[in-house]
């Protein structure tokens, strides 16, 4: 097997970071590494040129082994000595021949040890357990995990047919407004003796067709005429309507015409009141409430003005 060479260059930030250079150096060499640093070097050749020797680290060796710390982030960013120039002659050729160099750290990874141009690289952690493995995998070219050939086949797929809203969604109704009309009412010097209304409720389906789906109109108790069946609840009069077919998506059910009839004596007791609609489905109870005011007003100017107790006369 042929000997790689292997150039470790640092920062000398102080004489015990120094002794853990050496001493990693002094580790791949023993695990067959032909590792070399300035400490070697200088010991090999007197007088020795440090600018030359950092740009040989650059051309003669096989990996570049770069020792990260504080002191030489600073040192490279501020290209002070020994180190901003090799770090010049690195920027030149790191991208084109990314495997030649190797970022490691001493103590972890952070902000702290990174010249800009080196941020974000990928970098060997050799305080973590398996710190040299990765190191020596990097030295070598050894990946960890061997990923198969690409395949000369595809796998055979299928598509799934997309169904239609309506089979998918769950019941759905939502109350659509109300209809209401005044019928044959007594009034005495423009006032009402009583008021007669007519009204009923709009629930629209917006889910798939169904029958399974009940209605309840919750008024105060007021008088009633020619209405449906009602119950009374706490002192209000509860209408229930259910449908006699299948209503279909985006169709309207409306209830049977309930009929009041409104006296002065009323509109003192439901001036405030509302009418309560639930809409009972096999997803639970859906309630609309709205004030009496849509049902009791009069019209003026086009537009609707709300009937109080003074639209009234004994």
């Amino acid at each position: 097997m042929n000997e790689e060479r292997v150039f470790v260059t640092y920062s000398w930030d102080n004489a015990s970071h120094k002794s853990q250079v050496e001493s990693l150096t002094e580790q791949l060499r023993q695990s067959g590494f032909s590792a070399e640093m300035d400490t070697l070097v200088t010991q090999k050749e007197t007088a020795i040129d440090f600018t030359k020797m950092m740009h040989r680290a650059m051309t003669d060796y096989d990996k570049v082994i770069v020792v990260l710390s504080p002191g030489y982030k600073d040192k490279a960013e501020n290209f002070k000595g020994g180190v901003g120039s090799e770090y010049s002659l690195m920027l030149k050729d790191i991208n084109e021949y990314p495997n030649k160099y190797i970022l490691v750290s001493f103590n972890g990874i952070n902000d702290e040890i990174y010249p800009l141009a080196l941020k974000n690289r990928d970098t060997v952690d050799l305080s973590r357990d398996n710190g040299y493995e990765s190191l020596f995998r990097k030295l070598m070219d050894v990946p960890a995990r061997e990923f198969s050939p690409v395949a000369s086949t595809k796998p055979n797929l299928t598509t799934q047919k997309v169904e239609p809203i309506t089979s998918q969604l769950p019941n759905k109704l939502e109350f659509a407004g109300l209809w209401d009309e005044t019928m044959p009412s007594q009034q005495f010097s423009q006032k009402y003796i009583f008021l007669t209304k007519m009204f009923e409720v709009n629930i629209k389906n917006i889910g798939p067709p169904t029958d399974e789906f009940s209605v309840e109109i919750d008024i105060p108790n007021i008088f009633t005429e020619n209405s449906p069946v009602f119950s009374v609840n706490s002192g209000r009069k509860v209408f229930t309507f259910s449908p006699t077919k299948k209503l279909f998506t985006n169709q309207v059910f409306k209830t049977d015409p309930i009929q009041i009839k409104v006296t002065e004596k009323d509109m003192r007791k439901i001036e405030s009141e509302e009418v309560v609609i639930r809409i009972y489905t096999n997803q639970g109870v859906t309630e609309e409430r709205v004030p009496i005011s849509a049902l009791l007003y009069k019209r003026i100017g086009g537009e609707r003005v709300p009937l109080t107790i003074d639209d009234f006369g004994k």
